[in-house]
């Protein structure tokens, strides 16, 4: 987001993400399909998708697994998926 926002990214960011690259984390990564609304961390209703993407892709290359949250219920969507990674453990 930095780099799409700033044209860069501050290098304490870009050592904190190669830092975590082996570690095991799990994503949950929400497609902008669902209604807009301004609050203090939205800032343009334009660009969800080309986001959504860039996250996506991002995620993708550092080899992180991620599940996509997308249509109605997300909180229980969201629950179920962490639900069943937590009793595989």
């Amino acid at each position: 987001w930095s780099k799409y926002k700033y044209g860069s990214c501050d290098q304490w960011i870009l050592n904190q993400i190669e830092k975590q690259i082996h570690k095991n984390r799990f994503y949950l990564l929400c497609k902008a399909d669902i209604a807009w609304k301004a609050d203090k961390q939205r800032e343009n209703p334009n660009n969800r998708e080309e986001i959504f993407n860039l996250y996506r892709k991002e995620l993708s290359d550092l080899g992180h697994n991620y599940f996509i949250i997308e249509g109605k219920e997300r909180e229980k969507k969201a629950i179920s998926k962490i639900s069943s990674l937590i009793s595989v453990f």
